[in-house]
């Protein structure tokens, strides 16, 4: 079995990977390992050996599916045991990010550590029919929960039936669930029949929401807090006691990744979560082993702190006290850090990501003051913010000159890589940029130096970042001062990335900075996010009413530009051609509208993500991609981790 090459070659970092779509029809996605281990010759850890004994956990061959994931080691077999120690500076990144996907290895599909190869998890197969209308999944018979309740088609339907189309629980709906009817073919088997070709529905299958926190709900657990299986005035009374008002905020609750009680398929299981961080073990029906037959993970225990900024767990990490650091190492410490690698028993790995830095999303549909709206809409204006940033001072001060001082572009080596998207608006030139402000009437008229509106007022631009990521706030001051320099007045709003989330989905920025998660073609074109996805991240995509207006056929929301309009038809298009040639002729005139339409700005990208790695964790790749669609470090191979002191 096989997985069809999209024929798509990308040059990251100047390493050739390639990518790869769904099986067309009699084909599906290729097995883990080519390895097999014979049923029997099962092995686990001693901690679940013991709860074995104890008559309190059925015999591990019983807790396996019959035909298990095989994972090949990175450098050795490993032996069982140990805590691994790693830390974040906020909430959302210990129980979104990493319990909500980068550590626990939970979707039905798992990249490999070079993004090269989607293999199949806890489904058996995904098949795609030659005409993308039908897309056929095969779970892996005999995978459990958490608690040792096998996984069916009955848990598939429950999310797709009972949550996505809950309209309590998704007033807007799941947008890659319109017009979809989901057959079931048996316990272990659905197909998806589509409402039109869609050629990457894998990935929509892989990563889209359905309203939950995880990809797939357990009925027997989540079922009694939903009105279709108990009377919703005993939900309503047990939300009250719990402390919310609906029966929609106490199935919220537990749905949450702080949930310790709801089980799950990952790698580890929550076992402790506090404002203080997070305590997870490893989970005893996990579905992948070794080739020798260990099931996985080799780590019993990981314990994640969440602390007062990155440089806290960085150093911490530097001192031993951490086993990975993933985020917060700024370029500016690497040369400190590399030299401290001996005396402090640990790795320094430059990770490739498929991430553009220090994005920048503009508020297309702000609401809060007309007159700001509409330039946040103006295409000089936006312009003008463009050309006043030096991407390459940004690059050598923040960056020590690693990456590429470009717009946010498919990188050198993508199908769709055009020069002139690289350097769209990426050059310096403050005299231009002035001139373009005065042409738009944003002038000086006070004399205080800063420049007001058209219409008089003052100007005053309200910039988010978060901290979470502490190159984004030397980034930010140096943005402050470029636009300062040409006259707008930048109020600088550096918080922690909830609160930055927050600002954003309530509209309360003109301007908002992240990470942009993904640039390769085609998976920036990820079904249910619109055409904002390839070029502005969420939890809001810089035009929230204009989509909101599309998803509900003008319900809610305001009417979209024409210019928005065409990116979201050409987007659609994207989701529905099949053939390649033709979607990557449609894709560069997407990318067109959007370096007309300036609807976001990168600042740099090509960047490595710098890992830390203790001497005493072992089978970590030194190289790998980085992405968060690739849930970074889950393929690297987590489960496959071991310590030894």
């Amino acid at each position: 079995m096989r997985i069809q090459s999209l024929v798509c070659a990308v040059l990251l970092l100047g390493v050739p990977f390639a990518l790869f779509a769904g099986a067309q029809e009699e084909s599906s996605s290729s097995s883990a390992a080519t390895a097999s281990v014979a049923a029997g010759s099962y092995n686990e850890s001693p901690m679940l050996s013991e709860r074995v004994a104890a008559g309190t956990l059925p015999p591990v061959d019983e807790r396996l599916p019959n035909n298990p994931v095989v994972v090949e080691v990175e450098g050795e077999i490993g032996t069982y045991g140990g805590t691994l120690r790693t830390a974040v500076s906020s909430r959302h990144r210990a129980i979104n990010s990493m319990l909500g996907g980068r550590f626990i290895d939970n979707l039905a599909f798992t990249w490999d550590k070079l993004g090269s190869e989607l293999q199949p998890s806890w489904v058996e197969s995904g098949v795609l029919s030659d005409d993308a209308m039908r897309y056929t999944i095969r779970l892996r018979e005999g995978v459990k929960w958490s608690d040792g309740t096998p996984v069916t088609t009955t848990d598939l339907m429950f999310t797709y039936h009972d949550v996505a189309g809950n309209t309590d629980l998704n007033p807007r709906g799941v947008s890659w669930l319109k017009g979809v009817e989901v057959e079931v073919l048996d316990d272990y088997g659905v197909t998806f029949h589509l409402p039109q070709a869609a050629p990457l529905f894998q990935y929509t299958f892989h990563t889209a929401g359905v309203g939950l926190r995880h990809p797939i709900g357990p009925k027997h657990y989540l079922g009694p807090f939903h009105p279709t299986y108990t009377d919703v005035g005993e939900l309503e009374k047990a939300a009250k006691e719990a402390g919310v008002d609906t029966w929609d905020e106490l199935f919220d609750l537990k749905a949450a990744n702080d949930n310790v009680e709801r089980p799950v398929l990952s790698l580890w299981v929550l076992t402790e979560a506090s404002t203080e961080g997070t305590m997870v073990e490893r989970n005893p029906y996990f579905w992948k082993v070794d080739p020798e037959g260990n099931q996985l993970p080799y780590i019993d225990r990981m314990r994640t702190e969440i602390v007062a900024s990155p440089d806290v767990y960085v150093m911490r990490g530097m001192g031993g006290q951490y086993d990975v650091v993933f985020y917060g190492i700024k370029f500016s410490d690497f040369p400190t850090l590399k030299s401290n690698e001996r005396s402090g028993g640990y790795r320094l790995f430059q990770w490739r990501s498929a991430e553009g830095k220090s994005h920048l999303k503009f508020d297309h549909t702000y609401r809060e003051d007309e007159a700001m709206g509409e330039l946040l809409r103006t295409i000089d204006f936006k312009k003008a913010l463009a050309l006043a940033i030096d991407r390459e001072e940004i690059k050598e001060l923040v960056h020590l000159g690693q990456g590429d001082a470009v717009n946010i572009s498919p990188p050198v080596g993508s199908p769709i890589y055009k020069e002139e998207y690289a350097n769209s608006y990426a050059e310096f030139d403050p005299d231009q940029s002035a001139a373009l402000l005065d042409g738009i009437g944003v002038k000086d008229t006070d004399g205080d130096g800063f420049r007001e509106m058209a219409n008089g007022a003052r100007l005053q631009l309200e910039f988010n970042v978060h901290t979470d990521e502490p190159d984004h706030v030397a980034t930010g001051e140096l943005l402050k001062g470029y636009w300062e320099a040409i006259g707008i007045r930048t109020r600088l709003n550096a918080v922690v990335y909830d609160r930055r989330a927050e600002l954003d989905r309530e509209g309360a920025f003109h301007v908002s900075m992240n990470d942009l998660d993904l640039i390769i073609y085609p998976l920036y074109f990820r079904p249910g996010v619109g055409p904002m996805g390839p070029f502005v991240n969420s939890p809001t995509l810089g035009a929230k009413d204009w989509e909101d207006c599309i998803r509900t056929d003008g319900e809610t929301g305001t009417e979209p530009s024409p210019e928005y309009l065409e990116a979201w038809d050409l987007y659609e298009q994207i989701m529905a051609e099949t053939d390649d040639e033709k979607r990557k002729a449609l894709a560069f005139r997407l990318f067109d509208n959007y370096y007309a339409n300036i609807w976001s700005l990168g600042l740099v990208q090509g960047l490595p993500r710098i890992v830390m790695i203790n001497d005493r964790l072992h089978n970590v790749p030194a190289d790998a991609l980085e992405a968060w669609p690739l849930r970074t470090p889950s393929n690297a191979g987590m489960a496959q981790w071991y310590i030894k002191e």
